[in-house]
């Protein structure tokens, strides 16, 4: 029983090792093609201090999507593109 018991474990876990190269390798062809669509948003205070830091996405041309919580209560947003 214990025979058959580390078997199983070897071949589960050498599927979740390929598995997980898997995805590894998936997500980062996701980043390669999404990439240029990536911003990072700076958010700044009334008195020009760095208030909070996040990200987002442009889904149209001119349209950006992110969290209300990073720009909520910023005076001024700053966009910077992934650049890699």
């Amino acid at each position: 029983m214990l025979i058959r018991l580390s078997i199983s474990v070897l071949v589960l876990s050498s599927f979740a090792l390929t598995s997980s190269t898997n995805a590894e390798s998936g997500t980062v062809e996701l980043f390669r093609k999404y990439k240029s669509s990536v911003v990072v948003v700076l958010a700044f205070d009334k008195n020009g201090l760095p208030s909070a830091i996040g990200s987002g996405f442009y889904f149209e041309d001119d349209l950006i999507a992110t969290d209300a919580h990073v720009i909520q209560e910023a005076s001024k947003v700053v966009l910077r593109t992934v650049r890699r």
